[in-house]
């Protein structure tokens, strides 16, 4: 059976108090129950009852809170990674929403598979802007140029 993995990896030059609340927003996990300080009024709760509904809409009907990626400060912003299931959409709104000093901005990624599976390797890209969040994919990209190449 193969396993199939996302993977990421990319630096993001942002301001200190920005790179605060990127830090806080990837330490949300499916364990916590209230937004951490750093982050009050930075996501409105669609639900008065659920103070973690502002974040939820991120996560496309997952369970719990996972953001399936890393995150480490570094001089001069953060360094985010990942190899497995990132939540790409969650990771791209957090940039947009708790970091608009570096907008726009874009990070990529790749799709690899453990065994040769026709379709199972390629990646993409995300573009952030203060509008919204762009993402693309290279199979996508690939049909596109074939269809302009076929005339």
């Amino acid at each position: 059976m193969p396993d199939f993995y996302t993977k990421l990896c990319f630096d993001l030059a942002c301001a200190p108090e920005e790179a605060d609340r990127l830090v806080a927003a990837f330490g949300v996990t499916g364990a916590t129950t209230e937004l951490p300080p750093a982050l009050a009024g930075w996501f409105a709760s669609p639900d008065p009852t659920d103070p973690l509904s502002g974040i939820a809409v991120f996560y496309d009907g997952a369970d719990a809170f996972d953001v399936g990626a890393w995150i480490l400060p570094i001089e001069g912003g953060v360094r985010i990674w990942a190899q497995g299931d990132p939540q790409l959409v969650a990771i791209a709104e957090f940039i947009r929403t708790l970091a608009p000093s570096v907008l726009p901005v874009g990070f990529t990624w790749c799709n690899d598979c453990s065994r040769a599976r026709p379709g199972a390797f390629g990646g993409g890209f995300a573009l952030i802007s203060a509008e919204g969040c762009d993402f693309n994919d290279v199979s996508g990209l690939l049909e596109d140029a074939m269809e302009a190449a076929r005339g």
